[in-house]
Order: structure tokens, then sequence, then C-alpha cells
């Protein structure tokens, strides 16, 4: 016990309180307090049982990623866990907010995993270069069958406590309060021990096992945290657990000190700290709850597309009616192909077609708060159509472009209100590509950039504050890099060779599969 980790009690259940705001990090301090716990507890015959629960607004949501770069004290991790086990009592882990990584490794230590609704559970250590290290790969797969499992650890699968429970991942959803939900199923435990370490895996098909792996890989594009990964959970039928906890750990301090792993980590705390705004604070966010899409082309059918999801009234404005019909086509089979696919249901998908107005009168643009062109990346049509939507619109509408390239304050200063004016940046296919750069023009308000950064969140998506400089962030890395991919061409390469390279290399596609699928008049532009 000490600062972080406080023990109490409820008659004869002891509860575990973690308090390490704001996300109660299992760091060493953590770590130490609910070993000392666990000793405490296992001593104690006045104690038949154990439940370990957050403070505030979550149980762990993860270990504590800036340990990670450098030797991790002891106790570590897996030490505290066999603790939990060995323990003579039983323990519920009573799971709040975010159980992630370390925090439901923790938790599969445990005999059994309560958890309040709405809560999240996962092991993420993939997608940050690395594969879980305290168990993960050996104690999931018994709850949820090995192929399921590769499946949920190599994508790095968050998954909500109904879902959980029906996975197996949790055993209960907790009725009422967490905290007297978990002491009462600890009691009826009677002090009996269920660890999972001494289950069997669910039976699995082995072609399903072999599917799942392949999947995982071409998915994870052959990385090698994936393949580790695929290893270590297979490794469940073959291995005895002690042995492949140990293996386990072993990858695991390996890989959490490679370069994948620190750059990933890297970006982890940047994307946090992009959220960070001081030169915003005081500036208030502009309702918004309609929004215009200017243009029906690709990229304006995609920002449309994203608008509907999130929730937004959305309207597509076309000006020749053919160009019209080709974006609505485009729309509808989207959600026709979503919902072969089984990703969303009908009743969902026309909910949001019936939040659609299309078509190529003006007087559509009536009530929205937010306007979006997305026409041809070309100055002067930029400057003519911010200039006529401004005329049609009251003041303090936001006045939007999705210019790749260009200078923003050029198309701003075609306008009487060039504080409106902001750039919003989606990245192509704008319903998918989470990344949305909000460009800062040297006139625009900061209860505009305020606005942008709340619409973009409710559009799912991360959002990135940049200058009015050529390309902005993203573009002027991938304009130097196609740079080099095209100086390839002229050196022999076919377009072909150069995409497999790099898709080989580990990127989604392509530079000149890109260049296809964004429109190569950009480029060309």
């Amino acid at each position: 016990m000490n600062s972080l980790v406080r023990m109490e009690r409820d008659g004869d259940i002891a509860v575990i309180v973690i308090d390490n705001p704001p996300v109660n990090a299992g760091s060493l301090g953590v770590r130490q307090g609910i070993l000392a716990c666990i000793r405490q507890i296992d001593t104690d015959p006045a104690v038949a049982g154990a439940v370990i629960i957050g403070g505030g607004k979550t149980f762990i949501a993860g270990s504590d990623l800036k340990e990670f770069g450098k030797p991790i004290e002891e106790p570590q991790l897996p030490v505290v866990i066999a603790a939990i086990e060995q323990c003579s009592k039983p323990v519920v882990a009573a799971l709040h907010g975010a159980a992630l990584g370390g925090g439901y490794e923790l938790s599969l230590g445990c005999d059994a995993r309560v958890a309040a609704p709405g809560t999240v559970v996962g092991l993420p250590e993939v997608t940050l270069g690395m594969i879980p290290g305290a168990g993960g790969t050996q104690r999931l797969p018994r709850l949820t069958g090995i192929a399921k499992a590769i499946g949920l650890i190599c994508a790095g699968t968050r998954v909500e406590a109904a879902k959980a429970q029906q996975l197996g991942m949790v055993d209960a959803v907790a009725e009422g309060d967490l905290r007297e939900f978990a002491v009462k199923y600890a009691r009826r435990m009677e002090a009996r021990k269920r660890p999972v370490r001494d289950r069997l895996p669910p039976a699995d098909d082995a072609t399903a096992i072999q599917e799942a792996a392949e999947a995982a890989l071409k998915a994870g594009r052959n990385r090698p945290q994936v393949a580790a990964a695929i290893a270590a959970v297979m490794s469940v039928a073959t291995t005895p657990i002690d042995e492949a906890l140990a293996a386990e750990r072993e990858v695991f301090q390996k890989m959490r000190v490679g370069n994948e792993a620190f750059a990933l980590r890297h970006l982890f705390f940047s994307e946090r700290e992009s959220h960070k705004h001081p030169e915003l604070e005081g500036a208030s966010a502009r309702s918004v709850h309609k929004i215009a899409v200017i243009g029906a082309g690709t990229m304006g059918t995609g920002i449309a597309l994203a608008a509907l999801a999130g929730g937004f009234e959305v309207v597509l404005l076309e000006q020749e009616a053919d160009a019209l019909q080709r974006g609505l086509a485009r729309i509808e089979e989207h959600y026709a192909q979503r919902i072969a696919a089984g990703k969303m249901k009908m009743a969902e998908a026309q909910e949001q077609q019936a939040r659609l107005s299309a078509g190529i009168e003006d007087t559509l643009l009536d009530g929205v708060q937010l306007v979006i062109e997305a026409v041809f990346e070309d100055l002067s049509v930029k400057r003519i159509v911010m200039r006529r939507i401004e005329s049609l619109l009251p003041p303090g509408v936001i006045l939007a472009s999705n210019t790749s390239y260009l200078d923003l304050d050029a198309i701003a200063e075609a306008t009487h209100r060039p504080q409106d004016v902001v750039g919003l940046h989606f990245f192509s296919p704008a319903n998918v590509m989470r990344l949305l750069e909000v460009v800062r023009g040297a006139y625009t308000s900061p209860d505009v950039l305020a606005t942008c950064f709340d619409v973009a969140r409710r559009l799912g998506k991360l959002p990135i504050l940049t200058g009015n400089a050529f390309g902005f962030i993203g573009n002027r890395i991938y304009a130097a890099y196609r740079r080099q991919c095209e100086f390839m061409l002229e050196e022999g390469a076919l377009p072909e060779q150069v995409d497999a390279a790099v898709e080989a290399f580990g990127f989604a596609m392509g530079p000149f599969a890109v260049a296809d699928l964004s429109g190569l008049d950009i480029a060309w532009r």
C-alpha cells in the first residue's frame, strides 16, 4: 500500500483501490501497492476474497508507456499477476472506463472479471510495435479460443463490455453500483480460486486458426510484432504455460526497445499532445449541426459521408446535374457495400441518408453553419466559389476550403469576411482517413478554429493544427516522398513496381495508387 493504492474492507472482502489519476496507469508505484495488498490479503484469515477497482473514471487504462523505453523496475507486472494467481483468496477485477494493455492483463490474472456497462477492454500492444508481455497472449486464448484471440490481439481491438461478455473476456456486466456488484460476486465465489491459467482454451477448428493467422498477417502487413503475437498465441496449444509466459516476456522485452516501438510510442504521445492548444484557450466553439459540401466528386462525397456518420445534417451541392448524380451513386454504393459486408444495418444506413439533401439549387444552403468547398484544386476556381457562397450566407457561417496545397489567405481574401475562412484538409478517402488538417490562415479567428476542432472530433477525426504553407504538413512530406518515386520512373521503374516495393515496406498503398485514388488532376494542378 502507498499513496497510489489503498486497501479498504467491505466485511470479509478486501477492496484494493487504485488511485493514480488521470488514467490509473500501471506505474511502478501502482504495481508495488497492489503487490503489498495481495500479500497482506493472503495472510489475513478474516479476508475471504478481494476486489481490485480503479478510483475515478477508469480501471488501469494501460501500463505506463514512459517506462517502456528504459529498464522496467521491479516488481514488473508478471510478478504482480503471479502473486494474484498464487494468492489463496479469489480476486475479482472490477472494470470500468478502460482496461487496456497491462490493465487488462492484470484482470486476466484475477479469478474473475466484472465490468460496468460501456467499459472497453483489449490488448493494443501490437499497435505500439510489440506484443502483450504480461500473459495476454496466453490467458486471453483460454477465454476466447485461439482463433478469436489472434484477431483481437493482432488488431489491438477494443471491445465494449457487453460484447466482451459474449466473447468470454469478462464474466459479467455489472448491474447497479460496480463496487457493490463486484464485492457480492467475490463473496459468491466462496473462497474458491478460478485462475485463467489453469483452463484449457475452447475448442477451435485448425482451419479457423490458420485463416485467422493469415488474415491478421495480411491486415498487419507482415509486421514483426504481428507475426510474433500470432506465434505466441498459437503456442497455447503446444507449450506449458510457464514456458510460454517466459517466451512471451522475452519477445516483449526485446520489441519494446526496438525502433518501431519507439516510433509508435512517439506517435501515441504526439497524438495526445496535438489536442492541446493553449492559444485557443477562452475561444468558444460555434454551434454546428448542418454542414454543406460544395462539389460531389470523390472528395466531396467522402466528406459528406463522414459528416453523415458524425450525425450532422448534410447538404451536397453541385453545379451540374450529371456530376451530382454520379456523386449520389457513389454514396448509394458506399451504403450498399457496408450493409452487404455486415458493417452497417439497413436502418442505420437509412437514418444517415435521410439527413442528406442534395441538389444544384443554392437555396439548399439555408440554415447551414459550416460550408466546406471541395471543388477543383485551382486557386481561381476556389476564389470564385468562396465569393459566391459568401454572398448567399449570413454572417457567422464558417467558410472552409479543402485545398491540398493552395494559399488559404489568397482564398480568404476573395471574401469580405476572411476571419471566417479556414482550411479543412481531408485525406482521401475522406470518410475513412482519420487525419484532418485544420489550416489556420492569417485572418482565421480563434472561435472558427475552436469550432473546427469540435466538428473534427465529432467526425471521429484526428485534427492537427497547421499553418498556411505549401502542402501544409502531410502533403509537404508526401511531395518529397513522391518526388523520389518519380525519379525512379525516370530511371526505368514502372509505377506498379514502385508501388509494390513501397507496400512491401509497410505502406498501405503505393504513391501512384494513391494518385489514382485521389485524382491525377490534383497533382497536375
